[in-house]
Order: C-alpha cells, then structure tokens, then sequence
C-alpha cells in the first residue's frame, strides 16, 4: 500500500483543521486582560480583523466558561473597532492616531487593542468576556484567556481617577472615564459606560510654592481643553476639563443631557442629568488634591459656550468658586428665537424643546435650570461669586433680549456682578470681544485674583452711574455702557471681626471707558459673605462713611437687619477719592431684664447745611418723642421713668416707635444755623413712659 495517500490525507485534514482555527481566531478576540485600578475595571483585548466589528462586554459573578454561562452574566454595554483609541486628541492633530494609556505615563495601547473601562459599584469577584459581532453576527465561543477571564477579578470601589496620559512641560494630559453607574466615590457622569473624556491641568511645580489659586477655565464651542498657562499668573493651576463626545452635537454646553439621547421625544419621561457638571466639578476636586491649591481661590473663567457654562456652575455651586470671568454669554438657554440662539436644534437634541421642558435631576424644569435669572432667583438667600460679564448686543449667535431681563434678576437677587456691554457683534470686526470694554475686562481679570470664597464680598446696586441696558431689544437703552463697571473696591483693607465691618470704595479714574462721569456718586450696598461679622436680624447697625484722603465724614446713620440677616445700606457716598464704609454694632445700655430699654442716639454730619438724625430706641408701638433745649438740669417726674434733663425743652418730634425698635428725625442743618457752631445742645427723647438719656449735640464748621 502506498503512504502517498495516507499522508496526503493527513495532510488535507492538517489544513482543514488549520483553516478552521484560522477562521475561529476570527470572530473571537485574543490575549483578554482585566487590570482593576482606582474603581475601575481596565478591560483590554486584541481585536478580530475586518469592518464592521463591535465588541459587547459581559461581566459574571461566576466563571464564565461557554456560551451559556452568557445567560446569567450582565452586558456591560459595547464599543466599536476604535476603542483603544483617543478619537478627540486624534481629530485636533489633524488625523494623526493617539492612543489611551490605561495608567499613569504607561505604554499605549494599539490599534488592534480593544480597550472597555468598567466603574466598580461593590467589593466583589467578577469575570469578564468580550463577544465580537461581526456583520451583525455574534460567535458566542468562549475561549478561556482568549476573549474571557480565566481568573477572577477582585473589584474594589473607589474613586475613578483620570489616568495621566503625557507631561509636556507644565501641561499634564489625562484622560477621564465615567460611566453611567453612581458608586459611593463618585456620580454617574455620563449617559452610558466606558466614556473618555480629556482633561488638562497646567502645572509649574518651579513657580510660587505656596498654596496656589485655581482657575478652572471653560472652553468655547468649537473649542477644546488644550488651554496653555495664564502668562499673568504662572502660579495658577489651571483645570481644562473637555466638553466633546462623538456624536451631533458633539458638546453638551457645560451642562449635560437627557440618557435617553438622542431620542428627545422620549425625554420627558425620564429626567435630564446634569452629567457635564457632576464631571467638571469631580476633575475639580481630583486636581484640587493631586496639585497645592488653595481651595478659598477658586475662579472660572469661559466665552461664548464657555462663558455659559461657567457663570451656571457659579451660582449652583458658590461654595466653589470666588469669582467669574464671562465674555457672551448665554443666560438663557429657553430664549431661542427672535436671535435668541443660532443653535437651538442643538438644545432639543440634548434636553428637547422648551415646550417640551421636562424635569431635570435638581428637581425643576430642564429649562427653568438652564435659565440664569431663575436660578439667581432660587439662590437669593446665597451668597453667589461675583461675576463679570461682557456682551454685545448686536450678539448674532446668543441675542440681546434675554441679557436686561438677566441683569436685573441679579440685582433684585442682590447678588455681586458687574456687567459691560456694547453695540458688537459675537465675532468678526465688530466682535465685543476685542472692543473698547475688552481692555476693562481683563482689568477685572486681574482683580480676580484677589478675591476668596472665605473674604467678604460686597454688593452694589442702584449705582447711580449705570447705564440703561434696556428692555431687550438691542437699539433701546444705552449701546455702550455698564451697570456696576465704574466702581472699585480694595480687599487689601478689609476689616471682618465680631464687632466691625470696614470696607474702602472707590469711583474708577483715568482714560478708560470705565472712568466715572461724576467725582461723586451713590449705592445701595449689601454686605455679603461676611465671615465674622454677623448680626442678627432685627439688631441696630452704625454706618459711617468718611472721605479717605480728608478724612472728613461723608455720611452716618443707623441701619437695622432685617430678619433674613441682609445687611444692606442705601445711598451709600461713593467718591474718586475712596470712602472708607464702617459697620459697628448699635450698644443700647439700660436694665437686662428691659429687652427694650429707651436710648436715645444722634448721627449725622453735625455741621450747618448738611443735617442731623435723631434716633429714638424703644419697645415697638409704644408712642416716643424727641425735644431740645440748651439749659441742663434733672427734674424726676411722676409716672416716668428716669428724669427730664432739659430745662427749656423744645419739642422736636413725636411719633410711635416702628417695627424695628427705633423711630428716627432726620433734620436738616441749614446755613444759618452757623451762628450757633460751637453752641452746646441739649438732645433728650421718651419712650413710652421712660426718659432717655441725654446727648450733648455741638455744631461743627
């Protein structure tokens, strides 16, 4: 018998055997690896060859050793033939492949890598197994150490750290995955699992190595998080987180969308995340940690779709931030008609159309949240960063008409902003961004920097300086101006005690636009974020104001807190010079067990042509009454307490005493009361049925 067929068949089955492995080997993936680290579950693979091929990830609490062990274990979720690499960094280098690193300055991965990343919910042992779909068609082969874990996998949660992808120079690259899974580390960021998302910290361990401030700067539409250094600030660790996914339209505003996008007839049904937000403020918190900052010096700053999202992440999260850069901003994502919005399509997309509003996960309506006023409105009793805004109201991408409505809430809200606008445009020529106010913003950049979450903030309303911003339509009201942009103060002479409040304003000078029109000028004025400094509601404050190159006194008066504890003086003086504003607390001397003992106070300028305030202090509703004369004595009368101190007593006022404790005289001093300078006056009042004491009141020149 002849060998020669022998062993061409063995030969043929040889091949047959060969070519069947050939074709197994692809449609399963090789060489599966699960590396745990920081939470999260690092689940890489080689790849099967050929398009289009999708790659569904299970996991199992038991062994997963054929294809019916499938049955019982969770499909985590799917990725595509690129996994393993950063499409984002990819697309900015104009087509040149960059490749995720799965730990600290690690090696790449490769593009036959596959790469899923799992956030770990609970401490438990866990397989894994990668199904490749090929043409729609799954091969549900498990080949132990090809496409599943032999091994278990011990998973132990905790909080999901980006991973360091490249340091060059001061820049450190990471990359962040989130996923749609809460854990007890760290919110659900995002709508699905294994998402990566870039962040860049600028970094100069060589400069300043004190506790740095942090900025946290947002970028604009077609941005991206590649931001360099602050020149001015070498100092400032600066936090560029990235606002990009794969899918129209690509950015979410800095805010989040809906899980069930891109679905937005089906949103109402399930609540809009702010997914975007939760991630910006986590990469906060992780550079906040890995880097020396201190956290009291917290600032953002953004433009356009940045600016928007920074000036929302200010008021929801004040206990963050101190301050606030924005230039175009958009405040009200619900306005977008009429020029409101060039890219509302965008909005439905990520939330649904404002008709259709549902709710999002904070408990309101989607576009209610997406709406600055209102959110100003909620946080009235807050004390929210001050924010600096430029605008233009020929903006062709966000519009005029939401931005009076806007600066008014703020100011009803009584919260600190400052706000410059124009007649420009978004961009081009007549872009705001490069016009006359642009040089006064980046004043107030710099001024930025000395602000601290744990520093008083001070409020200024009703300047009466400001500019008529309008009704909204952009050719009504002032088409250059400011409201708040000609006023400074200096936090290096800030007094926060228990028993004093001291703040130093100012009227700008010199050639800007922002330069006063007037050497003198009023405001109301709302002490805010007072750290030490805490009257109680219904307590009696002094206000002094003086001159601070004179010296001279510019106002005095009593202020009373209101129940909700909002220190605010109205009318306060502002001039070019500096006024040097004082709160102290009012002492009302008198018997414990008296809650309103009568006393009587005098305030004011003292002096003829200016005036006089005579306060009263007494039990609320009791009748009170004012008198002087120059003869002193003291003559106890039945049915009073105390003793008349004045013997040619001149009734000066009468009246029950107000709400808050007190009745006040304003008097006015005219000029001929100039004879009289020097003249000792005798000041005494009642109070229900008690005298006061008694003030000697002496004019002055």
């Amino acid at each position: 018998m002849s060998f020669r067929p022998v062993i061409l068949a063995a030969c043929l089955a040889a091949a047959s055997s060969s070519l069947a492995a050939s074709v197994a080997a692809q449609t399963v993936v090789s060489e599966i690896r699960a590396q745990p680290r920081s939470g999260q579950v690092f689940l890489t693979w080689k790849e099967v060859p050929g398009t289009p091929v999708s790659y569904a990830v299970y996991r199992s609490t038991a062994p997963i050793d054929d294809a019916s062990d499938l049955a019982g274990a969770t499909l985590l979720g799917s990725v595509g033939a690129d996994s393993s690499k950063n499409v984002r960094n990819t697309l900015l280098a104009g087509g040149v492949p960059d490749y995720y690193a799965i730990e600290d300055l690690g090696p790449r991965l490769l593009d036959d890598d596959g790469l899923f990343v799992h956030t770990v919910e609970t401490a438990e042992n866990a397989w894994y197994a990668v199904i490749a779909n090929i043409d729609g068609l799954a091969d549900t082969t498990i080949v132990p150490e090809g496409n599943a874990t032999l091994l278990a996998t011990a998973e132990v949660p905790e909080r999901p750290l980006p991973v360091l992808q490249r340091i060059d120079g001061v820049r450190n690259d990471y990359v962040h995955w989130v996923s749609d899974v809460a854990t007890p580390f760290a919110p659900a960021m995002w709508f699905k699992p294994s998402q990566a998302f870039n962040l860049r910290i600028n970094y100069d361990p060589l400069v300043d190595p004190a506790p740095r401030p942090t900025l946290v700067r947002l970028h604009f539409r077609d941005g991206n998080y590649q931001h360099e250094p602050e020149p001015t600030r070498p100092e400032a660790v600066v936090v560029s987180p990235d606002d990009w996914f794969e899918t129209w339209p690509n950015v979410t505003y800095w805010y989040g969308l809906n899980p069930l996008f891109p679905d937005y007839l089906s949103y109402p049904t399930v609540p809009t995340q702010d997914y975007t937000v939760r991630r910006v403020l986590f990469e906060l918190d992780f550079a906040q940690v890995a880097y020396p900052v201190d956290p009291a010096r917290t600032y953002l700053v953004g433009v356009s779709m940045g600016a928007m999202g920074a000036g929302f992440l200010a008021y929801l999260h004040p206990e963050r931030f101190a301050a606030a850069q924005l230039v175009l901003s958009k405040f009200d994502m619900g306005c977008q008609y009429s020029g409101c919005w060039w890219e509302f399509p965008a909005g439905w997309k990520l939330w649904g159309p404002p008709e259709q509003n549902g709710l999002c996960n904070e408990g309101m309506l989607t576009y209610d949240r997406l709406d600055l006023a209102h959110v100003v409105g909620l946080a009235a009793n807050e004390d929210l960063p001050l924010i600096v805004s430029l605008d233009g109201r020929q903006d062709e991408y966000f519009g005029w008409s939401e931005k009076p409505g806007t600066f008014n809430a703020i100011e009803m809200a009584q919260q600190p902003a400052v706000f410059l606008w124009d007649d420009g445009t978004h961009i081009g020529s007549t872009a705001t961004a490069s016009g006359l106010w642009a040089p006064v913003w980046w004043e107030r950049y710099e001024e930025m920097w000395r602000y601290r979450i744990d520093q008083p903030m001070p409020v200024f309303t009703q300047a009466s300086l400001d500019s008529d911003a309008g009704n909204g339509d952009p050719l009504v009201g002032d088409l250059f101006g400011s409201i708040n942009g000609y006023i400074g103060f200096d936090t290096s002479t800030l007094v926060d005690t228990t028993s004093k409040h001291e703040l130093t304003v100012f009227l700008r000078t010199g050639s800007g636009p922002d330069a006063a029109a007037s050497s003198t000028a009023t405001v109301d004025w709302r002490a805010r974020r007072l750290q030490n400094f805490l009257p109680q509601g219904g307590q009696h404050l002094r206000f002094r104001s003086h001159n601070v190159v004179a010296n001279s006194l510019e106002d005095d008066r009593i202020v009373t807190v209101p129940p909700s504890g909002a220190i605010t003086v109205a009318s306060a003086p502002l001039t070019t010079v500096g006024s040097r504003w004082e709160l102290e607390p009012v002492t009302i001397p008198g018997p414990p067990d008296l809650p309103h003992p009568p006393h009587l106070m005098l305030t004011g300028l003292k002096s003829p042509g200016t005036w006089l305030d005579i306060y009263v202090f007494g039990e609320p509703g009791w009748p009170s009454a004012s008198f002087w004369g120059t003869q002193p004595t003291n003559i106890p009368i039945d049915g009073f307490g105390g003793a008349l101190q004045i013997a040619d007593p001149v009734l000066h006022g009468q009246a029950f005493i107000g709400p808050e404790g007190v009745r006040r005289w304003h008097v006015p001093l005219p000029p001929a009361m100039a004879s009289i300078v020097g003249v000792p006056i005798q000041v005494q009042g009642f109070s229900g049925l008690s005298f006061t004491n008694v003030v000697e009141l002496v004019l002055v020149p």
